[in-house]
């Protein structure tokens, strides 16, 4: 039996999700996981998984006088361990310095080292800084890095390629990297729904929430924080309400979006301030989010980055009309599924909200599309094939060709 450490740092949503997943996958392999996490992140597992051994780490989410310490710790519970996996930069980094000590020591099978980027840098220069410093310690030392993106993917590969020429740290010339499976949630569809069924379950769920088949809802599923881009929804949205004529043909339009989030109190003064509370709804969290995206005329993703966003997969099983920002590992995810507009450009997001919005023929195409595309999304058993292969060191080939994202 293989015992697999997954190390992670100070985490919640999707790399907790992930984390789960990682074990239901290992379950199905036969392997044996061990978590390693701070308290914060261990509490956010749920109790399917609460089982497994875990370990407390202290990670911040900042470099600090207590690294040393936490990898000392961590060094001494790889005794038993063959694979040590770190999700995130700061984890990655760390678990990589950590594991240096037990290469090419007394094991019989030397500790094999993966780290799963879930996250591109962001913020201010030294932020930006220390996270190039962190990858830079990961492709380094690293045995497969995985990524959530194509464009991580490709940062990963420059920063091994640094290092090419330098055999005193590396093992390899260069860090075998590959884009990491998102497995989808729930289980996938037994029959795949044709347009008549696609739109007897929109009307259903439209009578359910009360809305009018002649309402124009876009709904927007996000953490309310900076990354989401909901600065941009916002303006697109003063947009529209300047040229509401645009939806001549509907009773009402409103955009709801549902998540919470440390933005909650400055969207909520910015929606006044531009005269939206009228049309922009921020619904809190929901339980009923996949009867929103059946219901949804558009569902709009505004990331400024995103890795594989499982809310735009959770809108692909619902049949959506989707319309999101080109970034990171957006077009992984939906393919050829939705329309794409750049990041940071409410007059283009506006635009091409009112084309699908005055178009069902076009919102009907959408709407197959994003079926046919949720019959294909990786599922767990994808994901365990992945990390059998990069677990066993056959030097993993790309998931997909990355080089035209």
């Amino acid at each position: 039996m293989t015992r697999v450490m997954l190390v992670a740092g100070q985490a919640s949503g999707g790399v907790v999700r992930q984390l789960v997943e990682h074990c239901h996958a290992l379950e199905t392999l036969g392997h044996q996981a061990v978590i390693a996490a701070p308290p914060k992140t261990l509490d956010c597992l749920p109790e399917a998984v609460g089982h497994l051994e875990t370990v407390v780490l202290d990670i911040g989410e900042r470099p600090s006088g207590q690294d040393r310490a936490t990898m000392k710790k961590l060094r001494d519970h790889l005794v038993d361990i063959d694979v040590l996996h770190a999700h995130g930069a700061r984890a990655g980094a760390l678990a990589c310095l950590a594991a240096r000590g037990h290469k090419g020591g007394e094991r019989s099978t030397p500790l094999r080292v993966v780290v799963t980027l879930h996250n591109r840098p962001v913020g201010s220069p030294l932020v930006c800084a220390v996270g190039a410093g962190l990858i830079q310690i990961i492709a380094t030392l690293a045995d497969v890095v995985l990524a959530v993106s194509p464009d991580l993917v490709r940062r990963v590969r420059r920063a091994g390629m640094l290092r090419a020429g330098t055999r005193r740290l590396t093992r390899h010339p260069q860090v075998p990297t590959e884009l990491a499976i998102v497995a989808a949630p729930g289980q996938p569809p037994e029959d795949q729904l044709d347009l008549p069924q696609l739109q007897r379950k929109r009307q259903a769920a439209r009578f359910t929430l009360g809305w009018s088949d002649r309402d124009v809802i876009i709904v927007t599923i996000a953490r309310l924080a900076p990354q989401k881009g909901l600065d941009t929804v916002l303006a697109a949205a003063a947009k529209l309400g300047e040229r509401a004529s645009r939806f001549d043909n509907s009773d009402s339009w409103r955009w709801l979006i549902v998540g919470d989030g440390p933005l909650e109190k400055d969207l909520t003064a910015s929606i006044a301030a531009l005269g939206l509370s009228e049309h922009v709804i921020l619904t809190g969290h929901r339980a009923d989010v996949p009867v929103l995206l059946q219901a949804a005329s558009i569902v709009v993703n505004c990331a400024v980055w995103e890795g594989q966003s499982v809310a735009l997969m959770e809108s692909l099983q619902a049949g959506a009309a989707i319309v999101a920002t080109d970034v990171g590992g957006t077009r992984s995810v939906l393919q050829s599924a939705g329309r794409h507009v750049k990041s940071g450009d409410p007059d283009a997001l506006a635009d091409m909200i009112a084309a699908v919005a005055s178009s069902e023929l076009a919102q009907d195409r959408m709407r197959l599309a994003s079926i046919r595309r949720a019959g294909t999304l990786p599922r767990v058993g994808d994901l365990a094939e992945q990390l059998e292969r990069v677990y066993t060191g056959h030097d993993p080939k790309a998931a997909t060709d990355v080089s035209h994202h």
